[in-house]
């Protein structure tokens, strides 16, 4: 029994089962692990990249408004620069001394084409360049007398001949009545015919910058309204079409997620950059943007040719325009023209309140980023969950980035600035920034002049002698009696829709710019035969003048499709959920509504004109413009406005000049539309791109510009 006992002691079968029975729980303990783990990271991974598309989708809505808002602010440039050549070459071409366009020859003289204007000028010559007085009673405008024109020495300010009364054309609108009804009671005195003069170049005048101030308010309250969506909280803003963002940004959150990740209580925040305060629109008015936009307010000064009328001497003078007549005499002057000077006045002063005040568009402020963050939180759903508040979270930040609002005014932005407060003009042709409206130069202070640069670097703009030749010639062969050419319907390139009726140039194709666009079809001020209800060859001119040059390519996203890509959602969407906006949405300039071929219309149809306008001869009887040789500042092609940025791939973020400034694949009505409207090769405005909180929050930024102290964004996020 002994031996039986220790042999059952000294018996080693079955340790092993007592070993696993010992460490079973051990090894399930691993294995729990070892599965929380994974899964862990699996909903950690999940949750994060569900976080990244959220943020992403956020920007990209932020992105597309920003587009929206760049090109808007574009279309002011164009309507600045419509201004500024219908200021200097309608208003400068009647003369015959100075002028690059010999009239008597026919042809643009050769030592007057520099791409420059003449230096060590003096006096009133000096004035012609820097600061004309605007001149139209000149031939060829219809309707005037065939000999007729009080502009011929309008760079000597020498002499002026007396307005002939132009004879009544059955069929003109009311303003041309008006015109022909005062010309025929000038007849009886020539001190009459002098001082009508006066009166018509202040009225013709004064109907374009009206234009212009109403065109610019309406596309800056619209800019405001889209801006002012955008800031509208600190956790949401709105969309293209008016809605609240924070539904797709928490459905593309939801959407990515696991069905593991959707179970239970999933917390979630959004941040909206611009929604920040010191950024956002809080306290402003509404006819200001949010505080990350700053508008360029200006105030420029019009000279206008006049005429001093006396019983002893008439003699030209140049006078500014204003909403008081610039002589002892009243301004509403008895006579057919007092009720339109009486209607423009009030529009063409100095301070006229805002939106009305001119101004050459917005600066976006780099201290104030725009960015969406997205920040989810939730309990893990998985087996053997330890316990405990084990929390998953993800965060993200995505932001739009190779966009282009604008250039700065200046070239400085100091942290903490709201506008550009330093360094050089970015465009030095442009009048001088408005702060103070009880501080503004003298009007005939040469930089108040309207001007603008055509390529960086300008210093002539449209004082340019070149630019004065070539558009002064086709203005003149607008006039088939003049350049001898008629136009053929079967050969010639045509604007569509023009017929042959009352000569060209001619005043009735102005005529709707005094009324108020409201009661119009269409908000269009560019030249429209009202007569026959036609396009003008007129219009064709002003088109190409305001085309996208080298400067507008470095400074703006300009959109080529803006109708089909972001106004028919601005104006059937925005305005709809986002009620309250009492103002016209004007497409892009060369629209109008209710006109065959051109109700949609963008800058893509804009430069259609090019093919009827542009010549290789080099003194072409006919409205031609050479583009090639002389006007060479101007993008040839649509597609050179994809100047925004654009990698080689994914990974290489290097300049891809295959694609950049082209387009390889247009887009068509069976894709999706895409940003410059362009599947493959180069694009415009904004793209988007994953950021930090790091960088967010860093204080050594470096956005200001050149030689600006590095510096933090106004609306670095707080948590």
């Amino acid at each position: 029994m002994k031996k039986t006992f220790l042999q059952f002691i000294r018996n080693r079968k079955g340790q092993v089962a007592i070993f696993v029975a010992l460490i079973f729980q051990v090894l399930f303990l691993f294995f729990a692990m070892v599965i929380n783990v994974g899964l862990l990271v699996h909903h950690k991974i999940n949750l994060q990249n569900s976080v990244d598309l959220a943020a992403y989708y956020g920007a990209m809505k932020q992105a597309e408004e920003l587009n929206a808002i760049g090109h808007i602010n574009y279309q002011i440039r164009q309507s600045w620069k419509l201004l500024s050549w219908r200021y200097r070459q309608l208003g400068t071409a009647g003369d015959y001394t100075l002028h690059p366009y010999d009239k008597p020859a026919l042809k643009i003289l050769d030592t007057r084409e520099a791409d420059g204007f003449p230096q060590g000028l003096q006096g009133a010559q000096k004035d012609y360049f820097d600061a004309p007085a605007f001149c139209i009673t000149y031939v060829p405008f219809h309707p005037m007398p065939g000999k007729e024109s009080t502009c011929m020495h309008q760079s000597a300010l020498q002499t002026i001949n007396l307005f002939t009364p132009p004879p009544v054309i059955a069929g003109f609108a009311s303003f041309n009545a008006a015109i022909a009804q005062a010309s025929q009671k000038a007849l009886d005195s020539a001190r009459e015919r002098c001082e009508y003069v006066g009166q018509f170049n202040y009225v013709i005048l004064a109907e374009f910058l009206v234009a212009f101030n109403r065109d610019q308010a309406e596309r800056k309250q619209l800019i405001n309204m889209i801006s002012r969506g955008l800031s509208e909280k600190t956790d949401d803003f709105r969309e293209l079409n008016g809605k609240l963002a924070s539904a797709g940004i928490i459905q593309t959150l939801q959407n990515n997620l696991t069905a593991a990740n959707r179970a239970g209580n999933l917390s979630y925040k959004i941040t909206n950059g611009l929604g920040a305060d010191g950024c956002n629109a809080t306290g402003q008015a509404n006819t200001d943007p949010a505080k990350w936009l700053a508008e360029i307010k200006i105030s420029p000064a019009f000279i206008f040719m006049d005429s001093i009328c006396d019983n002893k001497q008439i003699r030209p003078a140049a006078k500014e325009l204003g909403n008081t007549w610039p002589s002892t005499e009243p301004l509403y002057k008895d006579g057919e023209l007092k009720d339109q000077i009486a209607g423009l006045a009030p529009f063409v002063g100095q301070t006229l309140h805002a939106p009305y005040n001119s101004s050459l568009g917005y600066e976006k402020n780099p201290w104030c980023m725009s960015y969406v963050g997205v920040t989810a939180e939730k309990p893990p759903s998985i087996p053997f969950a330890p316990l405990g508040g084990v929390k998953l979270k993800a965060q993200a930040y995505a932001k739009p980035f190779g966009g282009k609002i604008g250039p700065w005014y200046q070239s400085q932005w100091s942290p903490n600035s709201m506008m550009s407060t330093g360094g050089r003009r970015l465009d030095p042709l442009t009048p001088e920034r408005v702060i103070d409206y009880h501080n503004i130069p003298n009007p005939k202070d040469p930089t108040r002049a309207p001007n603008y640069s055509r390529y960086v670097g300008d210093v002539s703009g449209m004082k340019s002698q070149m630019a004065m030749g070539q558009w002064g010639r086709a203005i003149y062969n607008l006039d088939t009696a003049w350049s001898q050419k008629a136009p053929n319907p079967t050969l010639d390139a045509l604007p569509p829709g023009w017929v042959a009726g009352s000569g060209e140039p001619n005043f009735g194709q102005i005529n709707h710019l005094q009324e108020d666009f409201k009661s119009q079809k269409s908000p269009d001020i560019l030249a429209w035969d009202s007569v026959n209800d036609s396009y003008p060859r007129m219009r064709d001119l002003e088109v190409a003048a305001i085309l996208p040059d080298q400067f507008d390519l470095t400074y703006y996203s300009i959109e080529p499709d803006f109708y089909h890509n972001y106004y028919l959602h601005l104006a059937n969407e925005y305005i709809k959920n986002v009620p309250g906006f009492d103002y016209v949405i004007r497409p892009d300039l060369g629209s109008r509504a209710g006109a065959k071929d051109i109700t949609e219309y963008s800058v893509r149809e804009q430069y259609k004109v090019l093919d009827r306008v542009k010549t290789s001869d080099p003194q072409a009887h006919e409205p031609k413009v050479d583009f090639d040789t002389k006007l060479m500042y101007v993008a040839k092609e649509v597609e050179q406005v994809l100047t925004s940025w654009v990698g080689k791939s994914l990974t290489d973020y290097s300049l891809d000049t295959d694609r950049f400034g082209k387009c390889v694949t247009q887009g068509t009505t069976d894709k999706a539309p895409t940003s410059g409207d362009c599947v493959n090769g180069g694009r415009t405005g904004y793209s988007v791109k994953m950021v930090s909180s790091q960088y967010l929050k860093a204080s050594d930024l470096e956005l200001g510009g050149e030689n600006v102290s590095p510096g933090k964004l106004l609306n670095a996020p707080t948590d």
